[in-house]
């Protein structure tokens, strides 16, 4: 049982001393003004304190609350249902807290169901509301905010003359558990990474456009979460006020630099011929990207991508695109618009298989798809007529198209580390091929046409 504190704001007056009796009369006579508050909304603190009943508890003070939604709480719910009421109102330590009260209070709290809602609250995926990792999110939040803004950007710097007020805020908010607060400081951490990479991008145009003036903002020397944010908001002037000048960049190299996208105004670099994206955490390609109409070097590898926009079928200059070490699971339909483009490298994604348009890039000499989830290659692969060089080493190829033997420029091909079973008969077409890789397939023979290979000089075919 739990010491019962007086909480005069809620309770009838009564001298501080006087303990509440069970025998008392549930709520305020004839003529007592009755102050209708929230429902549930202080009952954790009252309950964190209390030492009887819930039921008594409940009683005592249920004409205190609005009685329309009391009527309905006692018709329709259960000890337990009202014990789950309670705790969905209460910030994640007072639920730690409750559940040491009682048995009942421990299985209340510990409830899967409270936590599933609390996750939803926190709008966390559905496997990822348990309690543990919701504790774990609510400790690396606070933790984040304390560790990288609290105490890099320091309230009582002498440099800092008046603390932001939006800084004050973040400060009580890092002491908080309510579910709200909790979910503030996670918004709040979404808009502070977000500003960080604003203004990586912004320093690294302004240094490759070659633009004087005013310098842009530097990350060393933000001394606050609330500058962090205002002086990204500067960006969009600033390019705006540049426009023409950036409208003349030809290269912009913005790798390792922690972005997860890329500002909308990219597309307004119109005379951009080489991008470099490589070593951040794109998770996606902005649609402008369509708009860099001049674009002949696109890298993205390294990141994070789990798809391409159908807008790069725009880049009709394009010649070089890497997309290496992402998550791509297919390629847009619109890469066979891309009319111009000689080396496509996407090792290390999950593609399952290549669009038909894939043979439309009738100038492509370099594809690069090993280390995939390849199955099978599609038969139009054999109209790429300046294909130099084939490498779709470890995929689950079970066959290759007898396509295959119409690529009459082809030098190199590797099949290595596959299920094929055989290899076609139309292979001893490839007049020009001068490396071929089966290595760690599961061949018990190699066609006759193999001996047609003129130019063959390096044949692997072990463990088969």
């Amino acid at each position: 049982m739990l010491h019962l504190f007086r909480m005069p704001y809620l309770l009838p007056s009564k001298t501080e001393s006087s303990p509440i009796s069970p025998d008392e009369k549930s709520g305020p006579g004839p003529g007592d003004k009755v102050n209708k508050i929230k429902p549930l909304s202080y009952l954790p603190k009252l309950l964190s304190n209390i030492s009887y009943p819930l039921g008594k508890v409940i009683t005592y003070f249920l004409p205190h609350f609005e009685k329309s939604y009391w009527d309905k709480i006692a018709a329709t719910l259960s000890n337990e249902d009202i014990k789950y009421e309670i705790l969905k109102q209460c910030d994640i330590s007072v639920i730690g807290k409750m559940q040491q009260v009682s048995k009942d209070w421990f299985v209340a709290a510990n409830d899967i169901n409270l936590w599933n809602s609390i996750g939803r609250q926190m709008q966390l995926p559905t496997n990822q509301c348990d309690k543990e990792n919701i504790k774990k999110i609510t400790l690396e939040t606070k933790n984040n905010i304390k560790n990288n803004f609290l105490s890099t950007f320091d309230f009582h710097c002498p440099s800092i003359s008046s603390p932001n007020v939006f800084d004050i805020k973040v400060n009580k908010l890092a002491s908080s558990y309510t579910i709200d607060d909790i979910n503030t400081l996670r918004l709040i951490l979404r808009q502070a990474d977000k500003a960080k990479e604003v203004i990586n991008f912004w320093n690294a145009l302004k240094n490759q456009a070659q633009i004087g003036g005013e310098a842009a903002p530097q990350l060393d020397q933000i001394e606050s979460i609330g500058e962090l944010l205002s002086q990204a908001e500067g960006f969009q002037n600033w390019f705006q006020n540049h426009l023409v000048e950036l409208s003349q960049l030809q290269m912009l190299d913005v790798s390792n630099n922690q972005l997860t996208s890329l500002p909308a105004e990219i597309g307004k670099l119109t005379q951009l011929q080489r991008l470099l994206v490589e070593n951040n955490q794109l998770t996606s390609l902005p649609a402008e990207i369509g708009q860099l109409a001049q674009l002949q070097t696109l890298g993205v590898r390294n990141n994070q991508l789990t798809s391409l926009p159908a807008e790069i079928g725009k880049l009709v200059q394009l010649g070089w695109l890497e997309v290496s070490n992402n998550q791509l699971t297919s390629l847009p339909a619109e890469i066979g618009q891309l009319a111009q483009l000689q080396r496509l490298i996407v090792r290390n994604n999950q593609l399952t298989s290549l669009p038909a348009e894939i043979g439309k890039l009738i100038q492509l000499m370099g594809l690069v798809v090993s280390n995939n989830q390849l199955t099978s290659l599609p038969a139009e692969i054999g109209q790429l007529v300046h294909l130099g060089d084939l490498n779709v080493h470890n995929n689950h190829l079970t066959s290759l198209p007898a396509e295959i033997g119409q690529l009459a420029q082809l030098a190199g091909l590797d099949v290595s580390n596959n299920q094929l079973t055989s290899l076609p008969a139309e292979i001893g077409q490839l007049a020009q091929l001068w490396g071929l890789d089966v290595r760690n397939n599961q061949l018990t023979s190699l066609p006759a046409e193999i001996g047609q290979l003129d130019q063959l000089q390096r044949l692997l075919v072990d463990n088969n």
